[in-house]
């Protein structure tokens, strides 16, 4: 740059220049420069490359230099490869070592050799003129150091007014690797924001700030003595976009090994922008680093990172320099994979973004799995391992923190953070929209066996092999998801049902294991009805059968009609009068056995019909089925399941044959201590002991020879005759008895006596002997309608009797359904009645 007659050397230029020349042309001449050099390249590079630099005037180090961020990194790099300490380590530098390294070009050569020149004229210059005050500050300097490697306390007095080394220029208080305390104190003290006052600040002014003593003294000398100049700013020569990949690549390389202190140049490079979409969740981070990064405010906010320095992030209390490293190394992995999918050098989009389709291809525990280790260090498959164990995922239906921690040999309270972090994670993760699919399938299922929930949720694909539903149900619970099924295994298996049922199915099965143990066997129709009459609300009977179906003791006598039991229900009633009465008799008929059930006060006359008892006898325990017969099988003796007096009298009959006339049958139980109340108590009621004939008893199921029975009716006996029966009880009620036949049975309409037509018109409530509600019967003229409900809960046999009871005060019709004994009861009751009305002279109106 010619000034008159005079030429200017590049190396001379300073600051100055600006202001001289303007800055056009200070611009245009740089720029003249640069074109200048690449120009040479093309016309002598091999006389260029073999030129050495000229020795500089002292040790010379990389940040002597003024020098621009990309000659500066690419300096650092030929450092690296040698070391470049001594005079003679620059001399041993060619042009050509320097145009080797990467993105070291034209402008880069102009910018070391200028800066080369100008630092070597400079330190020409400076060494002349004040060597004598550099000696002094030296020997200051010296002393100070060799105090601090042996300090005392007092400081001595030589040593008070010494002056601290000058820091490099652009050093910030940040930058010093220093203690908490000491860092606090110049703090305060107002250094952050002039660091260079210390080269002219005392040993004796810093000891006067409060809390800086001989400990934060000798920190501080030693921070300065390890400091390096700070990353000089790049100058608009070099774009934004060359700065930010420069500094992503000095980020890399520390992450790679990390170093303490963190060099100045590294902590001023900011962090990599994270992908938009990205979730703190989503980086590889260990509890701590992401407890105080949440804490910060970086879980809601994670693109606030991106404008972030690394110092800036080691400042966070408790992140440090480890901290730091790994939430870099997650930015930079999750930044290339990123990169590398939009280039299209990854095969499938799903290894950027997993989530995007697993929701609908994936099972469960696969998805689950593939959401908790994407874009994470190898060391998460532990923790991935631990998630799936406790969500239930794996399969086994989960488990508790205390068994998890033993299984992986770590303790409880670290477990609790691995889940925690892992819930947070997939708490707005898409494979949740997966569980809730899961979820609806199962409650649309209910109510059903887990085992066969299960095998549809693997034939669906929404799993995949065996899975234990209760992981379904402790995973929806913990990620905050609907849960609308439960599951029920109080009876000996799993059962699922809706949540809304839940109560109601509980209900249901100890409503018929109630009704099991005092009937043995029941319908699904009387359940449902007793159900509505608790709950208030109908109850579907095809709901009811498939939750029964479900139960481990559950078997159908009859499905058609509704009739089942449970096997293994303990205090069965009707069991236990079977196995009773067959061991008495040995063998017997379906028919006999059947009227032997109902006698007993507590059956209340009823028995189940005959094909199911039938089917019971086939599945219970203790009796089989030969040739339409029922017969024991390993039984104990009978005498051993039979009452005390009811032996004795059994005892007495089969002395006799198996059959008595019911005077001479009284004798003998009076010899033998039977009381008279007690014979007929058992005589009416026994199941073992049934009514051959008028006054004729015998043993049921007992082989009779023909004519025996016969020869033994007492001769005053009317013949019996099947007929209808009616007339008012000693109560005021009025009776009226049927012998079922098949239309009865089948339409549930009855006749009505022409003589009390006028009486019992209108609706009544059927009762059963047990006092429950079975349904309604109308009257009207001559016909009676309503009884079929009552046929379906209770059952009937063509040939009963039925024994209707009409209370008119209450509206209510008490139905029976026995034999003729009972009959025979109503009209002893009968006819006590007539002969009181005899006497007076009244009967009912």
């Amino acid at each position: 740059m010619p000034v008159g007659n005079d030429a200017v050397l590049l190396c001379d230029l300073d600051e100055s220049a600006w202001a001289l020349y303007g800055k056009v042309a200070c611009n245009r001449f740089a720029r003249r420069v640069v074109e200048q050099v690449r120009s040479e390249f093309g016309k002598g590079v091999l006389a260029l490359a073999s030129r050495y630099l000229p020795p500089p005037t002292s040790n010379l180090t990389v940040e002597d230099l003024a020098l621009e961020l990309r000659t500066y990194n690419c300096l650092c790099e030929l450092r690296q490869r040698r070391r470049l300490e001594a005079s003679e380590d620059w001399r041993k530098i060619m042009i050509g070592d320097l145009l080797d390294l990467w993105s070291f070009g034209a402008k880069s050569l102009v910018d070391f050799l200028t800066s080369y020149e100008a630092y070597t004229e400079a330190r020409l210059k400076k060494i002349e003129k004040s060597s004598d005050l550099q000696d002094a500050r030296t020997e200051e300097i010296e002393l100070l150091r060799a105090w601090c490697s042996n300090p005392t306390d007092p400081i001595p007095w030589n040593v008070v007014s010494l002056h601290l080394p000058t820091p490099p220029p652009g050093t910030r208080l940040s930058d010093l690797v220093l203690k908490t305390r000491t860092f606090n104190c110049l703090h305060k003290s107002a250094f952050e924001k002039d660091l260079s006052r210390l080269a002219d600040t005392t040993v004796q002014d810093l000891v006067a700030i409060r809390g800086f003593g001989v400990n934060c003294l000798v920190d501080l000398v030693a921070a300065l003595d390890n400091c390096k100049p700070a990353l000089l700013k790049a100058t608009s020569l070099e774009s934004n976009e060359e700065i930010q990949a420069r500094g992503l690549e000095l980020l890399s390389r520390w992450c790679s090994e990390p170093t303490s202190p963190i060099p100045s140049h590294v902590a001023a490079c900011r962090l990599p922008s994270p992908p938009k979409g990205m979730r703190l969740e989503d980086l590889a981070l260990n509890i701590r680093t992401y407890n105080r990064l949440e804490t910060a405010g970086f879980s809601a906010e994670p693109q606030g990172l991106g404008s972030c320095t690394l110092r800036d992030i080691v400042a966070i209390q408790g992140v440090g320099e480890k901290g730091a490293a790994e939430l870099v190394r997650g930015l930079l992995q999750t930044a290339e994979s990123t990169k590398r999918a939009i280039q299209g050098d990854l095969c499938d989009l799903s290894a950027v973004l997993p989530m995007c389709d697993t929701p609908e291809s994936l099972p469960l525990g696969d998805g689950f799995r593939k959401a908790m280790t994407f874009g994470r260090s190898a060391g998460a498959d532990r923790n991935c391992s631990i998630g799936m164990r406790y969500f239930g995922l794996d399969g086994n239906g989960g488990c508790t923190l205390q068994e998890v921690a033993n299984e992986f040999g770590i303790t409880r309270a670290r477990t609790q953070q691995i889940i925690a972090v892992l819930v947070a994670r997939l708490r707005k993760s898409p494979i949740l929209a997966r569980l809730d699919k899961a979820v609806l399938f199962v409650t649309t299922r209910a109510p059903d066996s887990a085992d066969n929930i299960e095998k549809a949720l693997a034939a669906e694909g929404l799993v995949a092999g065996k899975f234990c539903l209760n992981g379904l149900l402790q995973s929806a619970r913990l990620f905050g998801r609907p849960v609308t099924f439960s599951i029920e295994d109080s009876t000996g298996g799993r059962v699922v049902v809706a949540t809304s049922s839940v109560k109601l199915a509980r209900r249901a099965v100890q409503v018929a294991r109630n009704s099991l143990r005092q009937w043995g066997v029941a319908t699904i129709s009387d359940i449902a009805a007793q159900l509505a009459e608790k709950s208030g609300q109908g109850v579907n009977e095809g709901i009811l059968a498939k939750l029964f179906s479900n139960q481990r003791s559950f078997s159908w006598l009859d499905q058609s009609t509704g009739w089942f039991w449970f096997r293994t229900l303990t205090k069965n009633r009707l069991a236990r009068l079977i196995k009773k009465i067959v061991s008495v008799a040995g063998r017997i008929g379906i028919s006999e056995l059947r009227a032997g059930l109902g006698r007993p006060h507590r059956m209340k006359g009823f028995a189940p019909p005959r094909r199911v008892l039938y089917e019971l006898c086939k599945q219970l325990p203790g009796v089989a089925v030969e040739d339409s017969a029922i017969v024991g099988v390993d039984l104990p003796d009978w005498k051993n399941l039979v009452r005390p007096l009811e032996r004795t009298m059994v005892e007495i009959l089969k002395e006799h044959g198996s059959v008595m006339q019911r005077a001479k049958f009284e004798e003998a139980c009076k010899a033998r201590g039977v009381k008279h109340s007690t014979f007929y108590v058992y005589l009416d009621y026994s199941p073992v002991i049934e009514r051959l004939a008028h006054g004729v008893y015998g043993v049921r199921g007992a082989y009779v020879a023909p004519g025996v029975v016969e020869s033994l009716i007492p001769k005053h006996q009317r013949s019996a005759t099947v007929r209808i029966d009616q007339g008012w009880t000693s109560g005021g009620e009025v009776f009226i008895s049927y012998r079922l036949s098949k239309s009865i049975l089948a339409s549930g309409v009855i006749g009505i006596p022409a003589a009390l037509k006028r009486f019992i018109q209108g609706e009544f409530q059927i009762k059963a002997p047990d006092g429950q509600i079975t349904g309604r019967l109308v009257i009207k003229d001559t016909s009676g309608w309503g009884l079929g409900p009552h046929f379906r809960r209770r059952g009937g046999d063509e040939g009963d009797i039925l024994l209707l009871v009409l209370n008119l005060a209450k509206r209510q019709a008490t139905v029976s359904i026995g034999d003729e004994n009972m009959f025979e009861a109503l009209s002893k009751d009968t006819s006590e009645m007539g002969l009181a009305d005899e006497k007076t002279g009244t009967g009912p109106d």
